[in-house]
């Protein structure tokens, strides 16, 4: 029969996911974690449609609607307005590493978000002169204000009106401070009452980004455990090359969200207002924007194997570095 087809197909897309679901009434037990672009691309295989067994008086209707329940069902809420492109009006707080980070990941859906916490870990400016130099500022407070400028500036275009936070960590720093941030984090997100956090992915792409998605998950245990979702950001490849606009392959499925030619517009128009970060921005695209609900993460480990994109350059970090400091912050 037709209804236990679509069943079959959906469960296997659950099991695929390594939730274990066996049932619509275990979907949700699975913390609501199925994508419905993946289930939908599954159910589209079903064929004939009209060859319902007449014993149970299955109709087409009744399939649609099924559908639409389990979609419903095993779809994060945010993630399901994203898709929708619908305003979200539940509290979310976006925790970027640095500014211009919520644009690379989300910058075309930040306007849908009626009652965004914008916060971001560091102030954006290395404390290394040659860093600053490099970009034309004397200071690295003038650095920082300037990238503060070049953040309002994206948020107007991209018609965003988040409460913005900062919590004040020196750009490439932020894995020295992980259990102060946490806390600081923590309190933010009581005081917001936030229901979903998005931030970055454990990757080994820089070292705030993994400090970041690190205080994100630690901080969300100590205030009512909100859903964490995941933005991309980059990562290394292991041709040598940097991975954009994707998730390392150690998590639920991706909800990718094709952009609209005129999302992809003021994206990229969001993108140019960080005139200091233009060197590095180049790499990333516009077409799409890739949400997933995060993985637990073990912070002691690698996030791949072999050598982390931050340890190919000159960042002063490396992974071991970075995980022993992770491990002191979980004593």
């Amino acid at each position: 029969m037709l209804t236990e087809r679509v069943l079959d197909a959906a469960t296997d897309l659950i099991l695929r996911a390594g939730y274990g679901a066996t049932s619509l009434g275990a979907v949700a037990a699975a913390e609501r974690k199925v994508l419905r672009r993946e289930l939908l691309e599954k159910l589209s295989s079903v064929e004939n449609p009209d060859d319902c067994d007449g014993a149970d008086n299955t109709t087409v209707g009744d399939v649609q609607s099924l559908v639409t329940e389990i979609a419903e069902v095993a779809l994060s809420d945010v993630l399901l307005r994203l898709t929708q492109r619908a305003p979200v009006d539940v509290p979310v707080a976006l925790i970027a590493a640095h500014p211009d980070d919520e644009t690379i990941g989300a910058g075309a859906s930040l306007h849908l978000f009626r009652r965004l916490l914008l916060v971001h870990v560091t102030d954006g400016a290395p404390r290394r002169l040659q860093h600053t130099a490099a970009t034309g500022f004397v200071s690295a407070v003038s650095y920082a204000e300037a990238r503060r400028r070049e953040l309002k500036t994206a948020l107007d275009i991209g018609g965003a009106d988040p409460e913005l936070a900062i919590l004040g960590a020196p750009d490439q720093e932020a894995s020295l401070q992980l259990a102060d941030l946490t806390a600081a984090l923590a309190c933010l997100l009581r005081q917001h009452d936030t229901t979903c956090v998005i931030t970055h992915p454990y990757e080994g792409g820089h070292p705030d980004h993994d400090a970041a998605a690190f205080v994100t998950h630690r901080a969300a245990a100590r205030a009512h455990e909100p859903e964490i979702l995941e933005m991309t950001s980059y990562h290394a490849e292991p041709d040598g090359g940097v991975a954009t606009a994707c998730f390392l392959p150690n998590g639920p499925f991706a909800t990718v969200i094709a952009l609209s030619e005129a999302e992809q517009a003021r994206k990229r128009a969001m993108l140019k207002c960080f005139v200091s970060q233009h060197l590095s921005l180049d790499q990333f695209g516009t077409g799409r924007e890739p949400f997933r609900p995060a993985p637990r993460y073990d912070f002691t480990a690698p996030p791949h194997s072999g050598m982390l994109h931050y340890e190919r350059g000159d960042q002063r970090m490396t992974g071991a570095r970075w995980r022993e400091l992770a491990a002191r912050a979980l004593a």
